[in-house]
């Protein structure tokens, strides 16, 4: 019984870390794409 709790709580940790690890994944590319925002010539901006 104690195992089985055990075993669940192992799945739902590797769940969290693999949601963590996609939103990590996401946050730096989205920091990429704004990089190239914030690097738009003067002229070019609005």
């Amino acid at each position: 019984m104690f195992g089985d709790t055990l075993a669940r709580v192992k799945v739902q940790t590797q769940t969290v870390r693999n949601s963590l690890e996609s939103a990590e994944v996401r946050s730096r590319a989205m920091g990429r794409a704004l990089k190239q925002v914030e690097a738009l010539p003067a002229a070019e901006e609005s």
